[in-house]
């Protein structure tokens, strides 16, 4: 799956599908409780849709922007 910017609704939604199950594992092994990780998320994908112009898969994946917001 290719992903341009997030600029829509359904952009994030395929984003979401796409990559919120691990970005929770990740959250969950960091924080250690389960609210915390899934409000990270939720975060994570509330982030990347505002600044979603700012994503360019020319320089990293989808994924690796992901990472990097939650983180």
């Amino acid at each position: 799956m290719q992903f341009g910017a997030l600029k829509g609704e359904r952009d994030v939604r395929e984003a979401y599908s796409a990559h919120s199950g691990e970005l929770y594992g990740f959250a969950m092994r960091s924080l250690g409780d389960s609210g915390l990780a899934e409000e990270a998320v939720q975060e994570t994908f509330l982030r990347a849709w505002r600044a979603g112009e700012r994503f360019d898969p020319e320089i990293g994946s989808l994924r690796t922007w992901l990472f990097a917001i939650l983180r």
